[in-house]
């Protein structure tokens, strides 16, 4: 049967549950936890924590502690279902987080002073982890990074993505490039702090894919003093470390750099760039783009479906770019074939996109990158 498989399951649950003895409202239970299965996983992976209307719109869903429960243990066997290292601590933390969140809201509590508590927390908690650091400079880095920074990661990771940006505050030029194995393991972590300029994130995305790198999860942030902090996860080759050898380090660098420095053509290198290989390249990701402001009180949240492949990430987001969009975050998750990246996006003029108009125009430009990156295979 074609069609949701959330939508289908829970039709065939509704039709299967009386036969097994449930009652009414137990089977109105099951019927909810197979028709919004995937809700929680979507929201912590995919939305920004720190913002209010991100949990107001996921308590709408859920409307009950019993759900929410049920729903956090659904979501866990779910993902570790899937594989041996699909369970990481980012996701424990993100879900964790909004579970939280969530059960703040339903009961009542003022869930805004509770994640000013959390973040305060996470502040604190990652200082202890930066013991060689000076006092000063750490007080800096840990006031320029966002409210949503603090609930991205665990403290060891934050700490050691903010040592990467106080590097490039004293570097010259303006760029460090860090790379060390990821918690996921099998992979490694590629962290590149900068400053700001319209684009840096497309070219860094098209220099890993010019040295040959699958990304399979990233996040997108910007500080307050104007830099950015980039983290993208990139698995590593099959049957070695490759990622973490000195050589496929150097090229990453290389390739990274070169794209931020404008010393190579992406458009040119990425045509030369070694594709990804994948039993899943036979099946087809029907190309998606949804265009949200009431998700971000701040921002347009944009999300895009397709089939992921060798330059996906770039190809997105320079077309953003060429709209006049500035990407504030992003999260970047692929599964197989089907890449789903989120960028929370703000206009020239630092506002919302919100004129009907500029909304098509930019569906109609994400969608035509679709198709060109559908017509060129991988």
């Amino acid at each position: 049967r074609g069609g949701d498989h959330s939508i289908l399951g829970a039709e065939v649950a509704e039709e299967v549950c009386p036969r097994l003895g449930l009652d009414e409202s137990d089977t109105e239970t099951v019927v909810w936890l197979v028709r919004y299965h995937l809700v929680m996983s979507h929201v912590a992976f995919k939305r920004d924590l720190a913002d209010p209307q991100t949990v107001k719109d996921f308590v709408g869903v859920v409307q009950s502690l019993e759900r929410l429960r049920l729903l956090l243990v659904l979501t866990v066997c779910d993902i570790r279902a899937v594989g041996p290292n699909t369970w990481t601590e980012w996701k424990a933390s993100l879900l964790r987080e909004l579970y939280f969140r969530a059960q703040e809201e339903i009961a009542g509590d003022d869930s805004d002073r509770s994640l000013a508590g959390r973040i305060t927390y996470a502040k604190e908690a990652t200082a202890e982890v930066m013991t060689d650091w000076a006092v000063d400079a750490r007080d800096a880095a840990i006031a320029n990074a966002p409210p949503g920074f603090w609930l991205s990661a665990p403290p060891v990771d934050l700490a050691r993505w903010l040592g990467v940006y106080a590097q490039a505050l004293e570097a010259d030029p303006v760029l460090v490039i860090d790379i060390g194995p990821a918690a996921e393991g099998d992979a490694s972590e590629v962290v590149v702090a900068t400053l700001d300029h319209p684009g840096v994130f497309a070219r860094i995305a098209g220099g890993l894919a010019v040295a040959g790198a699958d990304i399979v999860q990233a996040q997108a942030t910007t500080f307050s003093d104007g830099y950015v902090l980039d983290v993208f996860t990139v698995p590593d080759e099959p049957g070695s470390d490759a990622f973490a050898t000195e050589s496929r380090a150097e090229r990453i660098k290389q390739a990274v750099s070169g794209a931020l420095m404008g010393e190579i053509t992406l458009s040119e290198e990425l045509t030369k760039a070694p594709a990804w290989r994948r039993r899943s390249d036979a099946f087809s990701v029907p190309p998606q783009v949804v265009i949200d402001n009431k998700a971000s009180a701040t921002h347009t949240v944009i999300e895009v479906v397709g089939r992921n492949r060798t330059g996906f990430l770039n190809k997105i987001a320079w077309t953003l770019n060429q709209q006049g969009l500035r990407i504030a975050q992003s999260r970047i998750a692929s599964y197989g074939e089907r890449a789903v990246d989120v960028f929370y996006v703000k206009d020239v003029f630092g506002l919302k996109m919100e004129q009907e108009a500029k909304i098509a125009a930019v569906r109609k430009a994400l969608l035509q990158a679709l198709d060109e990156l559908a017509e060129l295979g991988g």
